[in-house]
């Protein structure tokens, strides 16, 4: 993807591999990879910063958006699912699983808030 605007390459997608004879299912996840990152450059709650972050595949795009949206409502315990469902299609979705452990901290719920928080602190880069 390129910005017209004269800022070059906002994301790129691929590699990927698949069989010569059924290519299909590699086009598909293409189409998922190129979708999520049109979508994240498009939603004005991501714009901002999307060339800064992982940029999922459509499916956990749209997930983490729903689930966005009922967090930002305050509707912790409906953005849950959603988080975890996002996280789940893009395990690599770092926001999606901060704000499921968000939610859980707004509930109350500390144990399951820093279980999460301990999973994301292994996942960083030194």
């Amino acid at each position: 993807m390129t910005d017209t605007g004269g800022r070059g390459v906002l994301a790129a997608a691929g590699p990927v591999l698949g069989s010569r004879a059924d290519p299909k299912a590699a086009i598909d996840v293409l189409v998922e990879q190129v979708t999520g990152r049109v979508a994240s450059f498009a939603d004005p709650s991501l714009a901002s910063f999307a060339h800064a972050i992982h940029l999922p595949t459509f499916a956990a795009y749209r997930e983490c958006a729903r689930g966005m949206a009922l967090f930002l409502r305050s509707d912790w315990e409906g953005a849950i699912p959603h988080l975890e469902n996002a996280a789940a299609l893009d395990p690599t979705l770092v926001m999606a699983r901060v704000h499921e452990a968000w939610a859980h901290h707004n509930l109350g719920r500390y144990e399951e808030s820093a279980a999460l928080c301990r999973k994301l602190d292994a996942l960083r880069v030194a």
